[in-house]
């Protein structure tokens, strides 16, 4: 088996369609489909098995619903290809895309081949973003840390016993960049060659109504379990990721004031504990009036400023 694709499932009966025929029409011959349905309830699961009675690459796994960190470990665990790769259940691919990222992968006999992805916007406009990895595996983590480079799983081939080798696992209950976490861990090793195919293959579909967008209690604790996992994984000794460790309790305050989860002394309190950092980090000019609105305490337009 040359390859295993995993797609996590959760609800996501009006859009997987696309995804799931696009998959279908691969180039490449010898590869599988790995659906892990996370206890979907909006007939997701039917649909599944039905591709899967029609397709007998594909294969289908349902489960109870534990967050799509718990689904993408429970489609590795079952994956059978020399190669894994993650695919979203809301995007879509191009035809030549598992061929051309095998051929590279065979080619070089690399760990991780990168390629480029689109954006869709929902205003119907298509970008193109580059994500040529640098020279070493630190090097190309700290351009995801930096945000040059997309810390994500559905645009990288990433040898399977690489991942065992290394004992690289998503980590139980983090849904929140989750495959962020998964590349801190496995780019910590000097060892593991990445390659790139200059073409983008994979069509990232913005949808401006996900989870991630929305203010909630949920949510806030999962960006912080994730800001306290990657405290917890990063590697020292690199200034710039000593940089990002201390810049990580920002994400969770900022999210938390945006979205009033937290009272305005609270929010108060937070910002005189974090002051010398987020001073130091911060580049974006709203942001920059909306902390000096909190420090004369008019809370109520910082947050109707960056609300907008």
């Amino acid at each position: 088996m040359k390859i295993s694709v995993i797609m996590a499932v959760h609800n996501a009966r009006s859009t997987m369609d696309r995804m799931l025929q696009g998959l279908q029409e691969q180039t490449l011959d010898d590869f599988e489909i790995i659906i892990v349905d996370d206890g979907s309830t909006d007939g997701s699961s039917m649909i599944c098995d039905e591709y899967a009675a029609h397709d007998k690459r594909i294969k289908v796994i349902h489960q109870d619903n534990g967050g799509v960190s718990a689904a993408r470990q429970t489609g590795l665990n079952a994956a059978c290809g020399k190669y894994v790769i993650h695919a979203d259940a809301d995007d879509y691919v191009e035809p030549m895309m598992l061929e051309r990222l095998y051929a590279k992968a065979e080619e070089e006999n690399a760990d991780v081949v990168f390629c480029d992805y689109f954006v869709d916007e929902s205003d119907g406009k298509v970008g193109l973003r580059i994500q040529k990895p640098l020279n070493t595996s630190e090097e190309t983590l700290v351009a995801m840390l930096s945000g040059h480079l997309l810390g994500c799983c559905w645009n990288k081939l990433v040898r399977r016993t690489t991942l065992l080798k290394y004992g690289i696992r998503f980590p139980k209950g983090l849904n929140y960049c989750e495959d962020l976490h998964i590349w801190v861990q496995l780019l910590q090793h000097p060892n593991v060659k990445t390659t790139y195919v200059n073409k983008a293959f994979y069509h990232y579909v913005t949808n401006y109504n996900s989870a991630t967008r929305k203010g909630s209690v949920k949510m806030l604790q999962a960006i912080r379990l994730f800001t306290k996992k990657m405290a917890e994984s990063l590697p020292r000794g690199n200034a710039v990721i000593e940089r990002y460790i201390a810049t990580l309790p920002i994400a969770p305050f900022q999210y938390a004031f945006q979205n009033r989860l937290v009272s305005d002394n609270e929010s108060r309190a937070e910002y005189k504990r974090l002051r010398r950092v987020i001073w130091s980090d911060t580049r974006s000019i709203r942001w920059k009036i909306g902390y000096i609105m909190i420090e004369l305490h008019l809370m109520h337009l910082a947050r109707k400023l960056l609300r907008l």
